[in-house]
């Protein structure tokens, strides 16, 4: 036998001895299985329409589904809640290929608003300032200005405390009544995952999708309503607290070995930003009432790449 020829058979029977040793993964219709981050090794991917492949939430790492036959994805695959932080991840997929990628996570909560000032003319005391967002924290939002009650000596009105970070300030009497609203913090594990296909024979995902989206960022805490007293001596509302900053989206990698041209969806959008909170009612028309939260901003788009 010609030794090209010879070199060639057992190159085929070497690959094909390679593609069995692995399982195939096959996801019904209306099928939900959950994989976990690291190497998956599989001889065929089968995710039919309406199934569901995720990629188990809370992971810190990629994942990689190695197939060494054919992928077809009709379903969805859904890869999110991955664990927030500016650190690289890095790793070497089984057929040599580097992933490395780092979040930027760049975008900031929302700022805090003002608490509502007291009384409305004499005796009219500031509302408390609310804080700046941050990269990770919205700020919190001032407390109600107050006043000393008609009994005291000398009858004046104070400024409503600030926030400090993402803590509200609190109403400088008993009680909960005109504290500025707290501020929402970045969620742990808010960014979109990083996914790494490798397709050894021939891809499909004509009707499918793979999700890598960022999850949207939490909402900013109400300022607290002030009912203390009535007429134009009245204590102010609290602000609202701002809103979380929107996690990152995350990657998505594809490596194509055989032939394919029909592609699943593909998103890895940046969730939205918290909604700041509202701001609380004051004892005496609009000057009293808390000033709402501002929206977090929203996290970047991630990244898509098709590998030939």
């Amino acid at each position: 036998m010609n030794s090209r020829i010879l070199t060639c058979v057992l190159l085929l029977l070497a690959q094909n001895i390679y593609a069995q040793k692995y399982p195939a993964l096959t996801v019904g219709e209306n099928q939900t299985k959950t994989l976990p981050a690291g190497i998956n090794n599989f001889s065929k991917i089968d995710i039919h329409s309406n199934g569901t492949l995720i990629i188990e939430p809370h992971s810190s790492d990629w994942c990689i589904l190695n197939c060494t036959g054919d992928v077809n994805i009709h379903g969805t695959i859904k890869y999110s809640d991955f664990k927030s932080g500016r650190e690289s991840h890095t790793t070497v997929a089984p057929d040599g290929t580097k992933l490395e990628y780092t979040f930027k996570e760049d975008n900031q909560g929302g700022s805090g608003g003002n608490g509502g000032n007291s009384g409305s003319g004499k005796y009219t005391g500031a509302g408390g300032k609310g804080v700046h967002g941050s990269g990770d924290l919205g700020g919190g939002g001032g407390g109600g200005g107050r006043y000393n009650p008609a009994d005291s000596i000398p009858k004046r009105a104070t400024k409503g405390a600030d926030a400090t970070g993402s803590m509200g300030g609190k109403m400088k009497t008993a009680g909960t009544e005109g504290s500025g609203g707290n501020g929402a913090v970045r969620d742990s594990f808010g960014n979109g995952g990083l996914l790494y296909i490798y397709c050894g024979g021939n891809f499909n995902g004509s009707s499918g999708s793979i999700s890598a989206k960022g999850k949207e960022g939490a909402n900013g805490a109400s300022g607290a309503n002030q009912t203390m007293k009535k007429g134009e001596d009245g204590p102010g509302a609290g602000g609202g607290g701002g809103g979380a900053p929107g996690g990152e989206g995350g990657v998505i990698k594809i490596k194509l070995v055989g032939t394919g041209d029909l592609f699943p969806a593909l998103m890895v959008n940046g969730g939205a930003g918290g909604k700041g909170g509202s701001g609380g009612v004051g004892s005496f028309g609009d000057a009293s009432n808390g000033k709402p939260g501002e929206n977090g901003k929203p996290g970047a788009n991630g990244q898509v790449s098709v590998m030939h």
